[in-house]
C-alpha cells in the first residue's frame, strides 16, 4: 500500500489501483495528470477522512465507540 498526501493506492493485479483520494483533490487533474504510467481506480474509489488534514485530535474513540457500542481499550 502506498499513502500520499493525494492518494491511497494498494497493489492489484497487474500495477496499482488508487482507492482514496484526499478531500479537495480532483483525481484527473491533481493525481492522474501527474503521474508516468495509468493505475487502475477502484470503482468503490472513496474520500481520505477530512480529519487527517485538520491540526485538531480526530477522536477515534468516539467513532470506535459508534461502531462497536462499547469503548475501546486504550491501555
Amino acid at each position: 500500500m502506498f499513502v500520499t498526501e493525494r492518494a491511497v493506492l494498494r497493489t492489484a493485479s497487474g500495477g496499482l489501483e488508487i482507492i482514496e483520494i484526499a478531500p479537495g483533490i480532483d483525481l484527473e487533474r491533481d493525481v492522474l495528470r501527474q503521474m508516468r504510467f495509468t493505475p487502475k481506480v477502484s470503482p468503490e474509489l472513496q474520500r481520505m477522512d477530512r480529519r487527517l488534514f485538520c491540526p485538531e485530535p480526530m477522536n477515534l474513540k468516539a467513532d470506535i465507540e459508534a461502531k462497536t457500542g462499547r469503548q475501546p481499550d486504550l491501555r
